[in-house]
């Protein structure tokens, strides 16, 4: 585990991508060497940056930079997430990276990657497709498979907790089936969330891993109930493995969910959800083995 700085420093930025306004928040680590940068992308919905605050803080203190921001269309964001693709939001985060390095030139950043969770696990990779400028990929709760059988697991068991009548169970799997398929129906134009729905519910993310070849972190938490930890860690495992990608690490953590995190009792007797011991080290810790990799063998610009 790599030591980090005890100081941080946070600043609230704005940047572009295109027309859109982005709104976020940098945290810089007050360090003497380089050190590299991270871009955190959002799960579903309307997520602001606030997400992913305390994380972003804590591995800025293990001595790297990072950058949390508004999705489009929430918070101090411009533009409209509801009307966008996959597509769309990976170009807001490889935005990130290059205000990222534009605004920290102190730091020489000489490695920036981007960490995604959930929705973000699918706009992550594909991010990193659309251009060289990703160095390092880091997924959370990535769905190895479609939106739609992705949301079949989650249903399936919200359901269950609802409902003890197997036939009242059954019954509301086919409604949320035949929601889906009358969703398929619908044109990719079609307007609000029922456009975004028919634009990403059946998006296939296997053949965006097979063509990454940046180094790859990615985490599951065992308890997750969104999304299917263990198949998705075996599909996505099993196309880079195909693919031959030359360095991706894989991990689960037992008593994590969706956020690889715990409900704890505190010292004072409160109950709280924190991350599980070893996840934030966990990232932190691998960026610093990538950047201690590319010292050695002398391809650290």
């Amino acid at each position: 585990m790599t030591t980090g700085p005890s100081v941080v420093t946070q600043e609230d930025v704005t940047y572009a991508n295109g027309k859109i306004r982005l709104a976020g928040t940098v945290f810089t680590p007050e360090v003497s060497r380089p050190c590299p940068g991270m871009v955190f992308v959002h799960g579903a919905g309307d997520e602001t940056r606030g997400a992913w605050r305390d994380r972003a803080e804590a591995i800025a203190r293990q001595g790297i930079a990072t950058l949390i921001y508004d999705k489009r269309g929430t918070g101090d964001s411009t533009g409209n997430w509801r009307t966008s693709s996959y597509e769309v939001l990976a170009e807001d985060a490889i935005a990130g990276i290059r205000f990222l390095k534009q605004c920290c030139p102190g730091l020489d950043l000489p490695v920036v990657g981007l960490c995604g969770i959930s929705e973000g696990g699918w706009v992550v990779p594909l991010a990193a497709t659309l251009s060289s400028e990703v160095d390092f990929i880091i997924t959370v709760s990535a769905a190895g498979m479609t939106p739609t059988i992705q949301e079949y697991y989650h249903r399936e068991i919200l359901i269950r907790k609802r409902c003890s009548n197997r036939i009242v169970r059954a019954l509301s799997m086919l409604a949320v089936k035949g929601i889906y398929n009358f969703i398929r129906l619908l044109p990719k134009s079609a307007p609000g969330m029922l456009g975004f729905w028919r634009r990403t519910l059946f998006f296939d993310p296997l053949p965006t891993w097979r063509h990454l070849r940046q180094p790859i972190l990615t985490l599951w938490g065992e308890q997750d109930e969104v999304v299917p930890a263990q198949e998705s860690a075996i599909m996505i495992e099993q196309v880079l493995r195909e693919a031959g990608h030359p360095d991706y690490t894989i991990r689960l953590f037992p008593e994590g969910d969706h956020g690889i995190g715990a409900m704890v009792t505190t010292p004072e007797g409160q109950s709280e959800w924190q991350s599980v011991p070893g996840f934030l080290e966990t990232i932190g810790g691998w960026v610093w083995e990538r950047i201690q990799k590319k010292t050695r063998e002398g391809t650290l610009s």
